[in-house]
């Protein structure tokens, strides 16, 4: 089974918040797991997006109105230049789940390839971005990566991430970007070790 979950709360009830997480076997052997952030619906989204030959992005888009839903896709490179666009529509409640390259208007998109995807809806939809990737030993691997409502704006005067690693076999890559356009980005980066020095 595959698709979207609805959480409705009770009746004077707050809503919960969480995560779900989805994993893959493959012959009885567990190679990847990620997991996906409760989000709320919205009308416009960006996602980072990289296509390489061993590296796929995807998306999921559900429906989350009881009418049927425009929704465009836009590719957008890392000078802020449009690249390829398409739209579909979603049925009510409906949901869709590809890698970029099966939605039509994308198959043939040169590589390699980097930057946005703006997704927007003419009704309240739910997002998440994908990105697989195939290993050296072949082992089909996963994870998410989260869309931003372009109507987001952090009041916060710094934002963290709480973990990263690199040397040991680890790599991070950090990918940062504007949630709207003609909003321009810009500040510091600081790394702090464990004990907290610079």
């Amino acid at each position: 089974s595959a698709g979207p979950v609805w959480i409705v709360p009770s009746a004077n009830s707050a809503t919960p918040t969480g995560s779900l997480v989805f994993a893959y076997r493959r012959g009885g052997i567990r190679t990847t797991e990620a997991g996906v952030p409760l989000s709320a619906a919205g009308t416009a989204f960006r996602v980072y997006v990289e296509a390489l030959e061993s590296i796929q992005p995807g998306l999921a888009i559900a429906n989350t109105s009881s009418s049927a839903a425009t929704v465009k896709l836009e590719l957008i490179d890392l000078n802020g230049a449009p690249v390829a666009g398409t739209s579909l529509t979603l049925a009510a409640n409906a949901q869709v789940a590809a890698f970029l390259n099966q939605i039509a208007g994308f198959q043939t998109l040169s590589l390699p390839f980097r930057g946005l995807l703006r997704i927007t809806s003419s009704a309240p939809v739910a997002v998440t971005g994908l990105r697989s990737r195939n290993n050296e030993r072949g082992d089909f691997l996963i994870t998410t990566t989260p869309p931003v409502p372009e109507s987001s704006s952090s009041s916060a005067s710094e934002l963290f991430f709480p973990h990263f690693a690199d040397a040991g076999g680890y790599t991070t890559q950090f990918v940062l970007f504007s949630a709207g356009a003609g909003r321009p980005a810009g500040g510091t980066i600081r790394f702090l070790s464990q004990t907290g020095q610079p």
